[in-house]
């Protein structure tokens, strides 16, 4: 879980829309609580007899918005004696009727809640996937188990028929019936064995951790394909005569 939580792209989308929708009820709020306030300093010649200003350096500071900006004034003839001079300035905007704050503060908190429920829905679809595949995985493994001793027990009454129709108790019949019963459960053994790749497969896709490139690193405990049950079969006492098979 920990591993799909960290790979599957549906939860890496939901987290970064959550960081959208809590960064924008960030900004909403901080709108919301500070006032649109600008400082201004300005500093040298000020103004002259006409009320024009010479050399001059100034900056202001947005309180809401943290723009510093700054300007330098120099003209290109010569102003004459100026007397130098500061001037400090502070203005702002406070809206009263109509500002649509309440409205967008509303949006931006349904936008957040919006987001966690989104992220909060990925996560449960990854986590029940997951636990689905993996118990995909378990039952196939556990079914593979089982049609393994049952290959095992065909094998020994195979073994069994062709020792009784050697001591003359047994007839050719029971052994070929025997035979067919150790293909038959060494297919479905194969089939089954085919199942458990794939839901390993599976599982490793719900992980996130399905690479082609990187299908050697797979889990090693994945079941290889059953044995070719015609290769255990001996061919000394198998029957030839089909016409002597009911």
């Amino acid at each position: 879980l920990a591993r799909a939580a960290a790979a599957r792209p549906e939860i890496a989308r939901a987290l970064a829309g959550q960081a959208d929708a809590q960064a924008a009820l960030a900004d909403q709020q901080r709108d919301a609580t500070l006032p649109d306030l600008t400082a201004s300093l300005q500093a040298g010649q000020l103004s002259d007899a006409q009320g024009n200003p010479g050399r001059l350096v100034s900056g202001s500071l947005n309180l809401k918005t943290g723009v510093l900006g700054a300007q330098v004034r120099l003209p290109l003839s010569d102003p004459g004696e100026i007397p130098n001079g500061v001037a400090l300035s502070l203005s702002g905007t406070f809206p009263l009727l109509g500002s649509g704050r309440p409205q967008a503060s509303a949006q931006a908190r349904l936008g957040a809640q919006q987001a966690a429920l989104a992220l909060d829905n990925a996560r449960l679809g990854v986590e029940l996937e997951v636990r689905t595949r993996l118990a995909d995985l378990q039952n196939a493994r556990g079914a593979l188990a089982a049609l393994r001793s049952a290959r095992d027990r065909a094998g020994v009454a195979l073994q069994s028929a062709r020792a009784r129709l050697t001591a003359g108790l047994g007839t050719e019949p029971e052994v070929a019936q025997a035979e067919l019963n150790l293909a038959q459960a060494a297919q479905a053994l194969d089939r089954a064995a085919q199942d458990s790749a794939l839901s390993a497969l599976a599982l490793a896709q719900a992980t996130g951790e399905l690479d082609p490139a990187l299908l050697g690193s797979l889990p090693p405990t994945l079941p290889t394909s059953a044995p070719n049950p015609a290769s255990s079969l001996p061919t000394d006492s198998a029957p030839t005569d089909s016409g002597a098979r009911p």
